[in-house]
Parts: C-alpha cells; structure tokens; sequence
C-alpha cells in the first residue's frame, strides 16, 4: 500500500535566526540556536533503550578487545 500528499508549500519570512543541531556519542543530541546574536543550547539525553544497548555494546567491545579473533575463546564471545 502506498498513498501521495500534495501539499503547497508555506513560505516563511526570512530572519537572521539559526539553529545547528550536533549528534553525539555521550549526548544524543546538542542544539544550538542564535537568535539575534545571542546563543542557547540544549542537550538531548539518549533513550533510555540506545543508552541500555551502548551500555551493553562497551561491555561486549571490552570483553572481545582481549581476544584474537577465530579463536576459541573470541568465538564463545561472539556466540
């Protein structure tokens, strides 16, 4: 199933408004805006189910660093 929305777009007046928008590891996101020469930013926390899964993801790299790989010990790692 597919479907298709028209829609004329809205024109917005120009300002000297911006906004940057930074992805991290530590913090999920930084947002950055300048509205009229002054700076506000704000952090984004990860969801708790991406910080669960790099939690898990840092402890498996930990656990594989030490290992050579096709070894025994590398593949019960793996699993």
């Amino acid at each position: 199933m597919s479907f298709v929305v028209e829609i004329q777009p809205e024109i917005l007046p120009q300002t000297d408004n911006s906004v940057g928008i930074d992805l991290g590891i530590k913090t999920f996101a930084t947002v950055g805006m300048l509205h009229a020469k002054s700076v506000h930013g704000t952090k984004v926390d990860a969801p708790k189910p991406l910080k669960k899964r790099i939690k898990k993801l840092r402890k498996l790299s930990k656990s594989l660093s030490g290992k050579t790989k096709g070894s025994k010990r590398y593949e019960k790692a793996t699993g």
